[in-house]
């Protein structure tokens, strides 16, 4: 691989880099659905603060595992990336509990199915938040 002045790899492409994406975003969700399966059900949290725990865990992972692995992003300093990450991923976060939000409250589904509806919620996040914005702006 070639090695640009500032020490990073060649761009990953596309659908290596959403194959890789898809992986890290599965070990981030397990974390993040850990979290807030854990603190919903075991902790007793409300369900919509457990949603905001359980996406800012699986966030911390999917940053560390997007810029070493699914895109062998290292042209930036970390400091740099992160601070675009954080953008992205507040922006993720209020998507996925709007999300959540919209579907048991707004259109009337039920908080106690909310674990389906993060499920939705996140699906579409990832698909069509997420994966483009990291590419294309905090790992290109």
């Amino acid at each position: 691989m070639d090695m640009t002045a500032k020490g990073s790899t060649q761009k990953v492409p596309i659908v290596k880099s959403f194959f890789r994406y898809n992986a890290s975003a599965m070990t981030a969700s397990a974390f993040d659905f850990g979290i807030t399966l854990l603190c919903k059900e075991v902790l007793g949290f409300h369900y919509l603060v457990s949603v905001f725990l359980g996406a800012l865990s699986g966030g911390t992972i999917a940053f560390t595992l997007g810029r070493n692995w699914t895109y062998l992003s290292k042209n930036e300093k970390p400091q740099t990336q992160g601070a675009k990450y954080l953008v992205i991923w507040v922006g993720s976060i209020l998507l996925n509990t709007f999300g959540v939000y919209f579907l048991a409250e707004i259109i009337g589904l039920g908080e106690e199915h909310y674990i389906y509806w993060k499920v939705i919620t996140a699906t579409l996040v990832g698909a069509l938040y997420n994966f483009p914005m990291q590419r294309y702006f905090v790992f290109r």
